[in-house]
């Protein structure tokens, strides 16, 4: 064989080996890249996954700061500021309580958070980034600043604040997760280029690897951060609410000795001298855990740089021991024959949205008074004009009128009355209203059973069932908020396909039974008004 004819296939044959390696370097070059986005990815949403734990955890642990403060604190510390001398009191009574105090700054700091609270639409980015401050950074470094935070969400656990929150413990979201964390390589996203070289191909997917691995790594930090952050907030979050249950159950005792000895004018002040012993306990007890309370409330859960506060260990420590102290002195307070009758806690402060009062009042009260006057004239006018047809027609017109009159009293009035009123008198006039449409549905029903008897019922029946019904699913299943309008026409529609339904099942038992046509009749009726009364009156339409 001539010697060019060899070298040409050592070169086909060396060309070949070389492919097949090039082929076999890109195939893992792509396995190393896939494993390096799947790393990275799979770390990600591990740690938005924990990172939205974290977040939850937090907002409950405020949101309880700040239920406290509304209610079993404010009771205190309105009862405690009526009482004269009670320092020198419970100094000169050896009691074993443990020693936690809280002075009139404190107390007034406190009413300060509450007041400033509960003047943020509950809605709004900045009041969930002032509860998650009062669960992060405790109470006293948001002192007087709540009120200038700037509106935020929470996203990505960063909260955009206002200027003089910046530098706090709220902040702490960019040091659990830098951007430099989450965002992915650079090379993760550009992939393998079949007109590269295998080799460079290769060790850019190493490269990719190793810098998903180091952005993994850091994730992780982060993820065990946010863990500990979650289990730290639940711990005080317990501990809050074991605390509350015995301060509950002292603070409506403390009003009610307040009350006692100051009688019905307000201004009366308690002197601390004319208590007995045993109030001079109760004063002691509560004012103890009161400033258990406090500690809790102002013990920052982190440090500015977003770690674990050295504080949180010391203070969580320190009030679970003393726990059962408490538990002790609380009940041998209320095993004791104080003659106290106690008050009721305050009620938690719901935020309401502003409106002027001509607003408020018609969107409410007024329009529901409103709905009747205009219910009231439509019905007279009804009656009216049913007598006047009726009168030639049926011996009763009088009747006919005044079934008229009062159907379309319902069907107006039901319009008007809101559907979320608090008032009982339009609550009992809404019930009424959906009783008479449901007895008048299932007279109805009644009267239209002989029309079972059609030509193509059966054709017809299902038809009209599954159309009713694929409307009513529809109307359903949409998000919108359920008005009075909506209401009334979604309970009239079920109506219907309750009537369907139910005329197909009476046809079928005439049809293939040997049960009485009458007995059936009123039978397939009862169950029907009770179906009615169950759309009436059920929650399967409320918002």
């Amino acid at each position: 064989m001539p010697i060019p004819f060899i070298l040409a296939g050592a070169a086909a044959l060396a060309g070949g080996v070389g492919h097949y390696k090039a082929k076999k370097m890109n195939e893992e070059a792509e396995r190393k890249m896939e494993a390096a986005k799947d790393l990275f990815n799979s770390t990600k949403n591990r740690l938005f996954s924990s990172q939205k734990s974290m977040e939850n955890t937090l907002i409950s642990l405020g949101e309880n700061k700040k239920i406290v403060l509304d209610t079993s604190m404010e009771q205190f510390i309105s009862s405690y500021s009526k009482i004269k001398n009670v320092n020198l009191q419970i100094n000169q009574n050896l009691y074993e309580i443990p020693n936690y105090t809280i002075n009139h700054d404190e107390m007034r700091q406190l009413r300060e958070i509450s007041t400033t609270l509960n003047k943020m639409p509950i809605a709004t980015g900045a009041a969930t980034g002032a509860v998650i401050g009062l669960a992060a950074s405790g109470a006293l470094p948001i002192v007087g600043t709540l009120a200038g935070m700037a509106g935020t969400s929470i996203l990505a656990g960063e909260f955009a604040l206002a200027g003089s929150l910046a530098s706090s413990a709220l902040s702490f979201g960019a040091a659990l997760t830098p951007i430099s964390v989450v965002a992915a390589p650079v090379v993760l996203f550009t992939g393998i280029s079949s007109a590269m070289k295998a080799d460079e191909n290769l060790e850019k997917a190493r490269v990719a690897y190793a810098e998903a691995s180091s952005k993994s790594a850091e994730m992780e930090v982060s993820i065990t951060l946010c863990n500990a952050i979650s289990d730290k907030s639940k711990m005080f979050n317990d501990l809050l609410n074991e605390l509350n249950k015995l301060f509950s159950s002292c603070t409506p005792l403390l009003a009610g000795l307040v009350k006692k000895h100051t009688g019905i004018f307000k201004g009366n002040m308690v002197s601390a001298d004319k208590l007995t012993e045993g109030e001079i306990k109760l004063i002691a007890v509560t004012r103890a855990l009161a400033g258990a309370i406090k500690a809790v409330i102002d013990t920052p859960m982190l440090t500015e740089k977003g770690n674990i506060s050295p504080d949180f260990e010391t203070t969580y420590n320190k009030i679970e021991k003393d726990l059962i102290t408490f538990n002790n002195q609380v009940k041998e307070v209320e095993n004791s024959n104080l003659n106290i009758k106690p008050r009721a806690l305050p009620k938690i402060k719901v935020e309401k949205t502003k409106e002027t009062s001509l607003s408020f009042n018609f969107s409410d009260t007024g329009k529901n008074w409103f709905g009747l006057l205009i219910a009231s004239v439509l019905a007279y006018f009804t009656y009216l004009k049913g007598i006047s047809y009726f009168k030639t027609v049926v011996y009763n017109e009088k009747g006919i009128g005044i079934i008229l009159g009062v159907l379309v009293f319902s069907f107006v009035s039901l319009i008007f009355i809101n559907n979320n009123t608090n008032s009982l008198l339009f609550k009992a006039i809404k019930n009424i209203n959906y009783f008479i449409l449901s007895a008048t549905a299932t007279l109805l029903f009644f009267l239209s059973l002989p029309i079972v008897d059609t030509n193509y019922f059966w054709v017809k029946g299902f038809v009209v069932f599954f159309i009713l019904a694929g409307i009513l699913g529809q109307i359903g299943a949409s998000t919108k908020k359920i008005g009075s309008i909506r209401q009334l026409f979604q309970t009239i529609l079920a109506y219907f396909v309750a009537a369907a339904f139910l005329l197909l099942v009476f046809k079928g038992f005439i049809t293939w039974t040997n049960f009485s046509i009458k007995t059936v009749a009123y039978v397939i009726t009862g169950f029907y008004g009770l179906l009615s009364l169950g759309i009436a009156y059920g929650e399967g339409f409320e918002n």
